[in-house]
């Protein structure tokens, strides 16, 4: 966390491309739980992403990664 204020959730959204290039699969993983201690300023945690149903089509790329949403401890 290289912000000023601690996270209680982060969620970002994997984005996996076809052969083509195009968008075939889109999913939204949480990286920082709520139900988690909040990650404070200058915090680091390690985290998966365990993706078990992607289509046949995907390149074998790493996704793309976009944050979805990102809640600020009180």
């Amino acid at each position: 966390n290289n912000g000023p204020r601690a996270l209680q959730s982060v969620d970002i959204y994997c984005i996996f491309s076809g052969v083509d290039g195009r968008q075939i699969h889109r999913e939204r993983v949480p990286i920082v739980q709520a139900k988690g201690a909040p990650l404070k300023p200058g915090e680091v945690r390690n985290f998966r992403l365990p993706f078990d149903s992607l289509p046949d089509t995907w390149n074998q790329a790493l996704p793309g990664i976009v944050i979805a949403q990102i809640t600020f401890a009180q």
